[in-house]
Order: structure tokens, then C-alpha cells, then sequence
């Protein structure tokens, strides 16, 4: 079923956008709009996720895909942006007028850094959430690793792009996306083999939930190409110890818990020994009392006792 977003409910545009999420942002819908050639005001996070879920719809319509000019797609982008549309996933996206003073190479820029950054977020996020159950406080808590990790990596700037990412990160079109940039890159180094197959990145770098992905895609041909030069090779590397800095991070916070918990343990233990240790006290002192009493009366028995003999 699709969601439908009304623009006379909320103020200002894209309150609520992809995935039924509800976000707090700012109105940039009463600027003045922009003469072209301008440059427009900073993008808001709804207008980031409309543009990342117009670039799917545009790319799955074979007419308006991304094989046709950058100028024509990117201007398609921008008009489905400005004028509402309905997303991959049945959000309406109600129209925002202040996109239509944008320029399509400024969309264009938009998205890239979009896509690289939801790419990264994803290197981060995959290889934790493949080393844990699909479901439960674990998932969450990776996420949680995940979004520290980023910001960790940039100075502290939180990830921005988190509602891109849920467009994004299943969408078959924007895995073809990247695996055609990936090809392009690779296809510009110096090849080692001429005859030598490039592994296919279709999905697992993706996908989360992936574990493994095929060499090529059912009735396709499998790409031939060169082998990933020094550089591609060298960003695998960073992704690879990024992946494994976040496992370690994980394994030394359960280390430390479980440090904690013991300690916290054993300080209950030697609590629960004070306690028995002056609950005993107390009742030798009851006791002793008890004898000093009995002591008292026997002396005066005895005293007694010797008063009438004599």
C-alpha cells in the first residue's frame, strides 16, 4: 500500500518523505525562487531524499533512464522534484517549487555526494550486520556503531543521509548504478591482464543482509574487463580494516562489559559477606548478653544459698 503524503497536512514540504518516517526540517519553500544560473540555497533532507528517490524512478523508466544525456536526466530529476511525484516505494512527494531554481548540473553534484556518502555509510554498516543475527538489539546496536563510526571518520559530522540510505540501499537500480561506475573506474587503470574477468560488486557491497553475491547476473554475460588497478585496490584495503576496526571496536565494549559485570559481582558478593558477617556479630553479642544475664543470676543463687547455710 502506498503512502500517501497530502502537501495542505503538514508545512513545510517533505515533513514526512520515505519510509514513513517524520522529520523536523526547515521551510525553504517560501524562498524566492532563483533565476538560473543562480546557485540555490542549501539543500534541506527531504528535497536530498526526493532527489535520491527520483533518480530510481527516473533510471527505471527505459525512456528517461541514465543512458540518455546528463542534462536531460538531471533536468527530469529536478522537474519530478519540483512537481511531486510518487516514489519507488509509494511515497507521494508533494511538489517543491524552490527545486525548479535549481540548475540540472547543481542536481547532478547533489547526487553524486549523495552517493558517495550513502556508499560509504554502507562500507561501514555491511560488515557488521553480517556477523550478527538478522534481527534484535544487536542489529540496532550496529546501526548505532555504524552512525558513531561515520562521524568518527569526519570530524565529528553526523550522517545526513540516513533517509537516502533507506531509499537507496535495496534499490536493484542504484546497485546497477554503482556497479557501472565501478566498472568505468576499473576499465580506466592499467590492466594487468587482458583476458583476466572482473569480479562482479552487484549487490553484498549494498545489501546489508546479503552474504554472498554471484559472479554475474542470470542471462547476462559476465563482465570482462581489467583487473582493479593499485587504487581501487587500496580502497578495498581501507574498507576492508575499517570493517574490521568496527568488529574489534564491538568485541573490546562486550570485553569491557563483561569486565564491568564481574566487578560489579564480586562487589555484591563481598557485600552480601559483610552483611552475614554482621548479622553473626550481632547474635554473639545477643548471646553473650544472654550468658552475662544468666551468669548474674547464678551468683546471686549461689549467694543465696550460702546466706542460709551459714
Amino acid at each position: 500500500m502506498s503512502s500517501t503524503i497530502q502537501p495542505s497536512l503538514f508545512d513545510p514540504p517533505y515533513a514526512a518523505v520515505a519510509t514513513g518516517s517524520k522529520r523536523a526540517l526547515q521551510d525553504d519553500s517560501e524562498l524566492p525562487v532563483k533565476k538560473a544560473g543562480v546557485r540555490g540555497a542549501a539543500y534541506i533532507e527531504g528535497e536530498s531524499i526526493a532527489i535520491a528517490d527520483a533518480f530510481l524512478v527516473r533510471s527505471m523508466n527505459a525512456i528517461t533512464s541514465s543512458d540518455q544525456k546528463a542534462e536531460t536526466f538531471y533536468t527530469g530529476i529536478r522537474d519530478l522534484v519540483a512537481n511531486g511525484f510518487i516514489g519507488t516505494k509509494g511515497t507521494v512527494y508533494p511538489p517543491n517549487p524552490s527545486t525548479k531554481s535549481r540548475l540540472w548540473n547543481h542536481i547532478q553534484s547533489h547526487w553524486a555526494t549523495i552517493s558517495a556518502e550513502v556508499q560509504v555509510f554502507i562500507g561501514i554498516l555491511s560488515p557488521l550486520l553480517r556477523s550478527i543475527p538478522p534481527s534484535g538489539t544487536l542489529r540496532q546496536q550496529a546501526f548505532q556503531s555504524a552512525l558513531e563510526a561515520y562521524a568518527k571518520q569526519n570530524k565529528n559530522k553526523p550522517f545526513k543521509y540516513f533517509g537516502c540510505y533507506q531509499v537507496l540501499h535495496d534499490a536493484d537500480k542504484y546497485k546497477d548504478h554503482v556497479d557501472a561506475k565501478i566498472r568505468t573506474t576499473t576499465s580506466r587503470t592499467p590492466a594487468a591482464s587482458s583476458t583476466t574477468q572482473t569480479p562482479s560488486t552487484h549487490s553484498t557491497a549494498l545489501d546489508p543482509d546479503a552474504v554472498e553475491a554471484p559472479d554475474s547476473e542470470p542471462g547476462k554475460t559476465p563482465c570482462r574487463g581489467r583487473e582493479p588497478g593499485v587504487k581501487a585496490a587500496k580502497a578495498q584495503e581501507v574498507k576492508d580494516f575499517k570493517g574490521e576496526q568496527m568488529q574489534r571496536t564491538l568485541e573490546e565494549s562486550a570485553k569491557t562489559n563483561k569486565e564491568r559485570n564481574d566487578i560489579m559481582k564480586a562487589q555484591k558478593e563481598s557485600f552480601e559477606r559483610g552483611i552475614a558477617s554482621v548479622e553473626k556479630l550481632t547474635q554473639l553479642i545477643d548471646q553473650q548478653g544472654r550468658l552475662a544475664r544468666e551468669d548474674k543470676i547464678l551468683q546471686m543463687d549461689l549467694s543465696n544459698f550460702k546466706g542460709r547455710v551459714l
